[in-house]
């Protein structure tokens, strides 16, 4: 990467890591990260929680994919799924 190139994705970096969302009931703050095309590959574990009763993995995924075009969704296995206080 070139200089520019370099002092951009680190501002962004700093800018996105310095984002909190409030959770639901403002009990839990959620932080975003940025990782780079380099690091996706690295990620080998995902935890999605959905309210309401779930849909299934096939139609989940599909719905994932329609809204991220890079996911690769066909290599993705559901290892476990739970019901908690706050949703299915």
């Amino acid at each position: 990467m070139c200089n520019t190139t370099q002092e951009s994705f680190a501002w962004l970096k700093s800018t996105i890591d310095n984002v909190e969302i409030d959770g639901d009931g403002g009990e839990d703050t959620l932080r975003l990260q940025l990782l780079t095309p380099a690091e996706v590959p690295r990620l080998l574990r995902a935890e999605v929680y959905i309210l309401g009763p779930p849909p299934a993995v096939p139609k989940f995924t599909k719905l994932i994919k329609a809204q991220n075009k890079g996911l690769h969704t066909d290599r993705w296995v559901l290892r476990h799924q739970q019901s908690t206080e706050r949703g299915s």
